[in-house]
């Protein structure tokens, strides 16, 4: 049950980084958000926020760059005290032919609510049905909620 959850929500999420991100969809850009994206420093230049989405019962971290990049983690009702996980999160490029999901890594929550996420992750994603990945290390997030529901 809960695997398909979380596939339906990837698919989901899809259809979000192919409609893109605007104002209109970013409740808010509150927030601290930087990775190394293959060893190079990635950090948002438009958006950073992240929505509790209350039907789904996930909360949804999202930083975007103004070329359309995004990198993403979701954090569920199981996750929802400081502690270690498993990261569910992504990469997404135009220009580097799609979406990668985590396929390995950690998520290390410091404190969440249905207001405010904080901590930090590292992943390995890969493209759908594909060998080609990249490497997400030295992730960290510090950011509001607001309750709303994850484009797509």
């Amino acid at each position: 049950m809960k695997s398909t959850s979380f596939f339906l929500l990837s698919i989901s999420f899809v259809v979000a980084l192919s409609a893109g991100c605007n104002s209109s969809t970013s409740p808010n850009s509150n927030g601290n958000f930087s990775a190394d994206l293959n060893g190079s420093l990635w950090l948002p230049k438009s958006t950073v926020y992240g929505i509790y989405d209350s039907t789904a019962n996930v909360i949804w971290i999202n930083a975007t760059n103004t070329n359309g990049a995004s990198m993403w983690v979701f954090i569920d009702s199981t996750e929802y005290a400081p502690g270690t996980y498993n990261p569910l999160g992504g990469y997404g490029d135009d220009n580097m032919f799609g979406s990668y999901y985590s396929y390995s890594g950690q998520l290390s929550l410091s404190a969440v609510s249905k207001t405010h996420a904080a901590g930090t992750f590292y992943f390995k994603a890969r493209l759908s049905n594909q060998t080609d990945s990249v490497n997400i290390t030295n992730g960290e997030f510090n950011v509001a909620i607001s309750p709303g529901r994850i484009p797509g």
